[in-house]
């Protein structure tokens, strides 16, 4: 079986995963961020939500420290940004479509997960492969490491990418729209295993357009309107339509849009920084 951390009790507000306090963000000299603060407790699952342009994935890449802070501050499992070095801890589950999958088999795919836990040029240890067997198993893809990617369907594809998530041993999950272009069977598998984590006390941040299955198992919704917050809060004060359509119910009255779920500031670095790998 996976190896998490022990299962705690319901999220306090006196331990967080992550804490942003204050962030304001430029890219190519225009601001992206304003003054955003949010804080996770621990085995919490948030969704992070907004339009497209919004910033949520700027806001993603800023606490994985892929993009520079202006102002504010970023800090991960109580340690500030900048001396964080346990990147490990964070598995990183990419949009699907960001990635190139070609030529790649299941298990090569999940093996990556591993790297953060292997010195530079060294053989596979007998855990690495029981860990990537494991992920496989709790994502329903076991007995499937030699298949290539662009085989399988595209909710297998993302099981996969969660599975080499799992794989790295992580205490947080940050999910880059993980229902988007998938079926329902799979976005239920999906909810499956992600309520399954968090129960054991895993966190989970999950950046969505739509809520699905995923609806009872938020704690929190954070929306992102413009760069800035416009909610910090319950679920049901958000509504999230099959056809992609999101809109904030009383008393968060005037933000609807209707749009794909893709971030036009969408850029991903399919990887966690400074030695970690998910």
């Amino acid at each position: 079986m996976l190896t998490h951390p022990a299962p705690r009790p319901q999220p306090t507000e006196t331990t967080s995963v992550v804490e942003v306090a204050g962030v304001t963000v430029r890219l190519g000299g225009q601001p992206v961020l304003h003054d955003v603060s949010l804080r996770q407790p621990t085995g919490s699952l948030l969704a992070l939500m907004g339009a497209n342009g919004s910033g949520k994935t700027t806001l993603v890449r800023a606490l994985l420290g892929l993009v520079p802070v202006e102002h504010g501050s970023v800090s991960l499992f109580g340690t500030p940004l900048r001396r964080f070095r346990s990147w490990s801890w964070i598995g990183y589950v990419p949009q699907r479509s960001s990635l190139t999958l070609r030529n790649a088999t299941v298990g090569e795919v999940v093996m990556s997960g591993r790297l953060g836990h292997r010195r530079p040029f060294s053989l596979r240890s007998r855990r690495d492969r029981e860990q990537v067997g494991a992920a496989l198993e709790r994502v329903g893809l076991a007995g499937r490491e030699r298949d290539e990617m662009t085989h399988l369907s595209g909710g297998q594809q993302q099981r996969a990418l969660i599975a080499r998530a799992l794989a790295a041993e992580p205490r947080l999950l940050v999910m880059d729209e993980p229902l988007a272009g998938v079926d329902a069977a799979s976005q239920h598998a999906v909810a499956d295993v992600l309520r399954d984590l968090v129960a054991e006390g895993l966190s989970a941040m999950v950046v969505l357009h739509e809520l699905g299955p995923l609806a009872p198992l938020l704690d929190r919704a954070v929306v992102l309107t413009e760069g800035r917050v416009s909610h910090d809060g319950a679920v049901s004060a958000v509504d999230c339509t099959p056809e992609h359509e999101i809109h904030e119910t009383s008393p968060l009255r005037g933000l609807t849009f209707l749009e794909h779920p893709v971030d036009p500031d969408h850029h991903h670095d399919d990887r966690v920084p400074r030695g970690g790998a998910s």
